[in-house]
């Protein structure tokens, strides 16, 4: 179903976000229902074993609902993991916050372009037919489903939230918690005590940092973190991960920043490796990997690699976008410089 005639349906407060960057996520949609006004959550002071120490303590309350009392999990970076996908959910979790805040009831979605109908009636969200490729955040308000309804990946709800028995058979909630689903984003102590050290909450954490250290010009900083972040992700996802070839891509950029050419050259290489064995052959992905090491060869000199690395990232945007795109002007100008140089 055409964007516009999605938010044409959903007149009650829509708000649409588009992302323009490398292909993942591109909407967060945002669906306010009625604004209401009761405690957000309950919460009781207990005492640390040995310490005088007060601590506040999530308290949960039972329910029939088996899904109600699952352990709280954290965002996926098995399934999703591009940096579109992880500052997506980052902006979801804030206006999940704002909604609790405020007592608004409604839904947040991050997702590929939504391809089927999300009507609004009154204090109730139902789902018709749907498939929606990626998260949705449900706070304290009621959905209903008819006929099939797919959520790819991950359904966080609120306590609140009632969804009925259909729409149970296709989804599986996690119950929302502050501190894990919003205050821990980014946070590398936080994060640190919480979890264990081997989690991806912790190597995003990491890669936070250096990427922050790479802003400010320093770039040996920035090394050690990125190290770090992929150390831990190597040892959840193994080598062949989409996340491991992102994070050789940023550790090939201070590298670069210290003219370390060779060391960039060799990241970049394994970040284009694991993207050839996860990929199709025309992913934007694998172009994006061929610009880098062709830039990187350049920088050295190496023109005859650097003029290969180009007409193999030309051929996949051709491919996608076709000849008249835009982008495809730039890069046979790029390639003709390479030329020259050569």
């Amino acid at each position: 179903m055409p964007v516009k005639t999605f938010v044409t349906i959903a007149l009650k407060a829509l708000i649409l976000i588009n992302f323009k960057s490398l292909p993942i996520f591109s909407q967060v949609c945002l669906v306010l229902l009625k604004n209401y006004h009761k405690p957000i959550i309950n919460r009781t002071p207990t005492k640390e074993n040995k310490s005088n120490k007060k601590k506040y303590k999530l308290m949960i309350k039972k329910t029939k609902y088996p899904w109600q009392r699952k352990t709280f999990q954290t965002l996926d970076f098995k399934k999703h993991w591009s940096v579109d996908w992880i500052k997506s959910n980052v902006k979801a979790v804030k206006m999940v916050m704002e909604m609790i805040n405020k007592g608004e009831q409604g839904l947040v979605v991050v997702a590929k372009p939504i391809d089927s109908n999300l009507n609004i009636l009154s204090d109730n969200v139902n789902l018709s037919l749907c498939c929606i490729d990626g998260n949705v955040y449900s706070i304290d308000c009621k959905i209903q489903s008819k006929g099939n309804v797919t959520i790819t990946t991950q359904v966080f709800v609120t306590k609140n939230v009632i969804i009925d028995q259909k729409l149970r058979q296709f989804i599986s909630p996690i119950e929302w918690n502050n501190k894990i689903h919003h205050d821990i984003l980014g946070e590398v102590q936080l994060a640190i005590n919480t979890f264990r050290l081997d989690h991806p909450y912790v190597a995003n954490a990491y890669n936070n940092l250096g990427a922050g250290c790479v802003k400010n010009g320093r770039d040996n900083d920035a090394i050690q973190y990125q190290k770090i972040s992929l150390k831990i992700v190597l040892s959840i996802f193994g080598e062949n991960h989409p996340w491991i070839a992102n994070l050789y891509n940023y550790l090939g950029i201070p590298y670069d920043n210290l003219a370390q050419y060779e060391n960039t050259i060799k990241h970049h290489k394994k970040a284009l490796d694991i993207r050839l064995k996860t990929f199709d052959n025309n992913d934007s992905w694998i172009a994006y990997s061929y610009h880098q090491l062709g830039f990187a060869y350049g920088c050295v000199g190496h023109y005859k690699h650097q003029i290969e690395c180009y007409e193999k990232e030309l051929k996949i945007e051709k491919y996608i976008f076709g000849d008249s795109y835009s982008k495809i002007a730039e890069l046979y100008k790029t390639l003709g410089f390479s030329y020259v140089n050569d």
